[in-house]
């Protein structure tokens, strides 16, 4: 087609407009089927649509709806990069979250009113709308310069004051609540465009100058469609008896402060459920400003149009307080329901954006109706206030001034004040509260409302009488973490609860920075959780915990000053007092952690409370930066780095910052995993922490965790003060804990050298702050829930040539004396269970050593279990069976062997092996057990009932806890031999062992009945 005739197809889209926009001020008459045609593809009420013909009108339209929608992303892209680049420098606090919103907040608050006069008196709207582009576009540009400075905290009020100016600089030519809404539309994609797009794959400078370069794009075709003379701005609808312009801009206000006290309280909410990474976040904030701008949309029908403003403001708060009230009561249920889109989804790879996708309809639904009647007011209250044509940006932005200053206010109090002082269900009650309240007071201020009084006070008596008697959530079911647990496909809500019902909650609270809680698992076992993630416990973290202390302090040898990051249980505090130090700084960004800490006392000796430590609430980049202290030791236990925020723990800057503050042939100690980890971001976190500490080394401590040690100097572990040190009585002790008492058993933690670290972390590029590739690849391997194998394939201890480089080894050839057969022993029985292919490097080195030993011999049968290599297995458990006869662990390996041989391979032969094996141990519930399975398939049944009372007689001896599970195999074995008298007998033994067995009890009542008794 010609190059005039692209105004016959006024749809094909904003590229064309932008190339060709001075041919826009030339208009020509358009067929009629055409004018059909861009209505069904474009139907936005813009005065300009309304005062003008053609595809001049409609192309203009058109236009100014893609440049706001793209003034909206560039917005939001603006707001999220200068959140991560100020939690660089203020930290990662909730006060410094705080002051980023306050000051972008203000900072439109301020634009909205300032630009709104000036926009009513200035000649060209799109002119002005172009200028405040450019200077957004100069200023976004420069931010990576400036956010940082001394001046980069007055760069994010300014900016925002010119994005609030927008608005009111383009409502003389479009309806407010249609660009309010193509604003929040461009601003819910800005959102995940930032945060799945353009961070995790250009970092935050280079996203900072893409959103430039789409403003400078916008300022050009804005000033191109400015070269028209202006429209004749258009009447505002007439409503008769308004009430005073100081009601709608309290209401529009009050509305702000609410929408972002709920907007902070559901964030934490769903943080709880599906888990705080950045991708949630980004989902959550879009699915919030999706709602919102729903909510402007509406008001831009005609049916809205013409209804009376304050009737309708009224309405809206009802709706929004009776949809929060009538929800609330199922946030329970839909706690479980992120376990249910995890398990249709599944973990495979390529998923993991439809789990997102199902995060964000989960959010919307939970917020939409709310989030709409939020978009709603702003529209509502400018249509109010708004009645004269010539004072249309003056009235609009201060509506949506005090909007902002509103939604300031909400931030300020309800992410500092509120919510800790109310808790989540607390801030969630004065939410709906004060939407009725709002409803109620604008009920008061309606003159045209018949009985005014006794609506408002109706509504008043049903918002308090909401607050007394409010429905609650149990905080266990919502803080209890589904998201990380791995829970049967199918699971239904009930089983759900029925799991949940086993865990005990001793400590909840809601806190500025995160959600805490202290969780008890019906024995001695309890755990730390933080939002819903476990940090801590007394269990399976102990041996990580106490390690993270007392490797590098043994390995320094003369520590004085320490810096421990991240308090967790206490352990780590606990065990580094252990020590003659005279010094503990301890930093932990979350009060309710030290709050929470008393329960876990009994672990870590009480640490908080040695004079010796220093505790410290604050973050801990912040701590590096202001301080000029130097340690001797610093220790970082941080979370997991999935969590949003954590990735800045683990960036090339932070360990910069970190090694300024060591003292020289001082340690740092990284805490990392591989659990949830896939092999190219550990690389990441190895490489990165290497191009500041040269000579890391990897040290394994336990089946998950590692920890990374750098120094300025090669580590040593001298025969001659190593053993003393670990011999002090605290420390030995603190030690036997884990079962570790030999210095052998220690270093042979070391899973990896300095060459080894080199070799592991390979080429590629680093954690950066302003390209935090960390916090963005986390959570991909988290979703997958994979463990890693990449260190185990590169075991130092496997390779003979690598062995070198180890300190174990180092340590044997300083002291002149090689591993002795208990230094064999007591290293597999740490490390074996879980280093297979160095458990069997380890075993034919124990076996060429000490041939004799028949416990070298069970660590290769285990090592080659490991490996599925059952023949050599049995044949290593034979060879030590002839050295060792009667050599319990041998005798039960070979026995499994033979019970598997008979049960799975058909092996008929294989039973009464099993049997003379089984025999020869020394009576135990689960031998005697066995053997009665053994005989039992045999068809020896009487013999099956001697061995299976046997067993009940163990049991009860021990006070074993599965006495009476014990006992009913019995009576089910004399059942089925008709013996009803040993059917009572044992039935009596299993109501003796626990009464409140219901099947004892049941079948004790049938026999009862059928005997006449």
């Amino acid at each position: 087609m010609s190059n005039n005739d692209w105004r016959m197809r006024p749809e094909i889209g904003l590229t064309i407009i932008f190339l060709e926009t001075e041919r826009i001020s030339r208009p020509r008459a358009v067929p009629a089927i055409m004018r059909i045609d861009m209505n069904r593809f474009y139907h936005f009420p813009f005065h300009l649509a309304q005062e003008r013909s053609g595809s001049y009108a409609r192309g203009v339209s058109l236009s100014i709806a893609c440049l706001f929608f793209l003034s909206g992303w560039t917005g939001l892209v603006y707001e999220v990069l200068w959140a991560k680049y100020l939690a660089l420098t203020l930290g990662s606090t909730a006060a410094a979250h705080t002051f980023v919103l306050s000051a972008f907040l203000g900072g439109m608050a301020i634009g909205y009113a300032a630009i709104g006069r000036a926009a009513d008196r200035h000649p060209n709207p799109l002119r002005l709308y172009a200028r405040l582009e450019v200077a957004i576009a100069f200023l976004g540009a420069a931010a990576p310069l400036l956010l940082g400075t001394r001046w980069g905290l007055a760069l994010i009020p300014v900016s925002a004051a010119l994005m609030g100016g927008t608005l009111p600089a383009l409502s003389r030519l479009g309806s407010v609540p249609h660009l309010y809404f193509l604003n929040s539309l461009g601003a819910a994609w800005g959102s995940l465009c930032a945060g799945f797009v353009l961070i995790p794959r250009l970092g935050l400078d280079a996203s900072g100058w893409i959103a430039a370069l789409v403003n400078v794009g916008v300022a050009a075709a804005a000033w191109r469609l400015g070269s028209a003379p202006p429209p004749t701005p258009r009447a505002p609808w007439p409503e008769p008896a308004l009430p005073p312009r100081r009601i709608f801009y309290a209401a529009a206000a009050a509305s702000g402060f609410v929408s972002l006290a709920l907007e902070i309280a559901w964030i934490r909410l769903l943080a709880l459920m599906f888990g705080s990474t950045v991708y949630s976040f980004s989902v959550m904030l879009a699915a919030f400003i999706t709602g919102v701008g729903g909510g402007s949309l509406l008001v831009g029908t005609k049916r809205i149009q013409r209804l009376p403003s304050l009737r309708t403001l009224i309405v809206v708060q009802l709706i929004a307080a009776s949809a929060l009230m009538a929800t609330l009561p199922f946030y329970e249920r839909i706690a479980f329901l992120p376990i249910l889109i995890d398990s249709w989804v599944g973990e495979r790879k390529g998923m993991f954006m439809a789990f997102e996708a199902g995060k964000f309809a989960l959010s919307f639904l939970l917020m939409a109706v709310p989030a709409a009647c939020f978009g709603m007011v702003p529209p509502l209250a400018a249509k109010a206030a708004v009645r004269d044509p010539g004072e249309t940006g003056t009235r609009v932005g201060a509506v949506f001034a005090w909007n902002a200053i509103g939604n300031v206010a909400g931030a300020v109090c309800a992410g500092l004040w509120l919510l800790p002082a109310l808790g989540l269900q607390g801030l969630f009650h004065f939410a709906a509260a004060s939407l009725a309240a709002l409803a109620a007071g604008l009920m008061l201020a309606d003159a045209s409302l018949n009985r005014r009084r006794l609506w408002a006070a109706s509504v008043a008596a049903a918002a308090a009488l909401f607050l007394v008697a409010a429905p609650t959530w149990r905080p266990g079911q919502i803080s209890f973490g589904g998201f990380r647990k791995k829970l049967p496909d199918g699971i239904r809500y009930r089983d759900y609860r029925e799991i949940l019902s086993r865990f005990e909650l001793l400590y909840h609270k809601d806190g500025r920075e995160s959600t805490v809680s202290v969780v008890g698992y019906g024995d001695d076992r309890i755990a730390l959780k933080v939002n819903g993630k476990t940090d801590a416990s007394n269990a399976r973290d102990l041996r990580t915990e106490v390690l993270a202390s007392q490797l590098p302090l043994l390995l320094h040898g003369s520590a004085k000053e320490l810096l421990v990051i991240g308090l967790g249980s206490g352990v780590t505090v606990g065990s580094a007092l252990t020590h003659p130090v005279k010094r503990v700084s301890l930093v932990e960004i979350s009060p309710e952690v030290v709050e929470a800490e008393r329960w876990f006392r009994k672990v870590n000796g009480n640490a908080l409370a040695d004079p010796r430590v220093d505790t410290v609430v604050e973050d801990a980049r912040s701590f590096l930066l202001r301080g000029d202290s130097r340690y001797d030791v610093i220790i970082s236990e941080p979370s997991n780095p999935w969590m949003a925020g954590v990735g800045t723990l683990f960036t090339a800057e932070y360990y910069a910052r970190a090694r300024r503050r060591l003292k020289p042939g001082g340690i740092m100690a990284q805490w990392f995993h591989f659990y949830e980890m896939n092999a190219r971001t550990l690389r990441l976190v190895l490489r990165t922490f290497s191009s500041e500490f040269p000579r890391a080394s990897l040290w394994i401590t336990f089946t998950g965790d590692i920890l990374i040690l750098g120094s300025d100097r090669p580590l040593e572990a001298n025969p001659a003060s190593l053993p003393a040190r670990m011999a002090r009585p605290a420390v030995a002790a603190d030690l036997a804990r884990i079962d570790i008492r030999l210095p052998a058993s220690l270093l042979a933690l070391q899973i990896g050298g300095p060459g080894s670290a080199r070799r592991i972390a390979g080429p590629g590029p680093l954690n950066l702050d302003r390209f935090p590739r960390l916090e963005y690849a986390a959570p991909l391997s988290f979703f997958r829930r994979r463990k890693t194998n990449l260190l185990f394939q590169r075991d130092d201890g496997v390779s003979p040539k690598r062995r070198v480089e180890t300190l174990l080894r180092r340590y044997v050839e300083r002291r002149g004396r090689p591993l002795s057969a208990e230094e064999f022993a007591a290293i597999d029985e740490y490390h074996g269970h879980y280093r297979y292919r160095w458990r069997a490097a380890l075993a034919e080195e124990w076996m060429g050593r000490f041939p004799k030993d028949p416990r070298a011999y069970l660590a290769a049968a285990r090592a080659a279990d490991d490996s599925l290599r059952t023949a050599q297995a049995r044949a290593f458990v034979a060879r030590g069976l002839k050295l060792s006869p009667r050599d319990g662990a041998l005798l039960e390996r070979a026995a499994f062997y033979a019970e598997t041989a008979f049960f799975q391979d058909g092996n008929r032969d294989a039973g009464p092996e099993a049997l003379a094996l089984l025999e020869r141990l020394p009576p135990s519930v689960d031998g005697r057990t066995r053997a009665a399975k053994l005989y039992r398939a045999l068809g020896e049944f009487d013999r099956a009932l001697d061995r299976l009372r046997d067993a009940g007689r163990l049991a009860d001896r021990d006070a074993a806890p599965d006495a009476d599970e014990v006992w009913m195999e019995v009576a089910s074995l004399a059942l089925e031999r008709d013996e009803g008298a040993m059917v009572v007998d044992a039935l009596d033994h299993a109501l003796k062992a626990n009464p409140e067995n219901r099947d004892a009890k049941e079948l004790l009542d049938t026999l009862l009945k059928h005997f006449g008794k």
